[in-house]
């Protein structure tokens, strides 16, 4: 549980899974990340599959290039939906993402405003 009075967040988070090729079934085989709450006073629910953990922590700064992972992210925060299919690697140093990601809401300013960015309201 993440709780910050400061920045309006309080996060219950759970992880499950088991990494690469030490799970007995290949179809546990990764991570599932769920956070449930509120990120900066809006509400948050996400769910975050990968297919490890291992080289989302790393960071490239102390060495070799981090292998990418599968990495699918879904969720809602705010009124705006999040989806990611693609993978990463190394988020905690020089991130690697590639893959398609959609964020979309029922106005631009929905968007603008996770982003930090003034767009402007769109008819519904």
């Amino acid at each position: 549980q993440l709780d910050d009075a400061l920045s309006e967040t309080r996060l219950e988070v759970t992880l499950s899974g088991a990494e690469g090729e030490g799970a007995a079934d290949a179809g546990a085989r990764g991570y599932r990340v769920s956070a449930v709450g509120r990120f900066q006073s809006l509400p948050l629910n996400l769910q975050v599959h990968s297919g490890g953990l291992l080289p989302l922590l790393r960071s490239e700064d102390h060495g070799a290039s981090a292998p990418a992972v599968a990495l699918r992210i879904e969720g809602t925060l705010g009124q705006a939906r999040l989806n990611f299919d693609g993978t990463g690697a190394a988020l905690f140093g020089a991130p690697r993402l590639q893959g398609d990601m959609r964020l979309r809401a029922r106005s631009m300013a929905a968007v603008g405003d996770l982003l930090g960015l003034a767009l402007p309201r769109t008819p519904l």
